[in-house]
């Protein structure tokens, strides 16, 4: 009976259980460039979602290469496993509300 315990204490410790995973946010904004909707140098992209309660500019994308249109930033999110982790991208502007 304890061995039985022992494994329904783990199982239910294990589902529950959180990890830090790295995820890559990778964006690709040359339509926007084109269209003069994103200034490179000057215009940010920030990740927010449910992994830094959908607030914060501290996740700031950043072009993958010189020149690049891609533009990538990588953090751990922490989730339990199998779960949905929710995000969006949101374009700074300086001077302009970024809320």
């Amino acid at each position: 009976m304890k061995r039985l315990t022992t494994l329904i204490a783990l199982s239910f410790c294990t589902a529950f259980s959180t990890f830090a995973v790295p995820v890559t946010f990778q964006l690709n904004l040359q339509s926007r460039i084109d269209n003069v909707e994103f200034i490179p140098g000057t215009d940010q992209v920030v990740v927010r979602g449910t992994f830094n309660d959908w607030t914060g500019n501290s996740l700031v994308l950043t072009p993958s290469e010189a020149g690049s249109a891609i533009y990538t930033a990588t953090t751990d999110v922490n989730a339990a496993a199998g779960s949905t982790v929710e995000f969006k991208f949101v374009q700074i502007r300086p001077g302009a509300d970024d809320a």
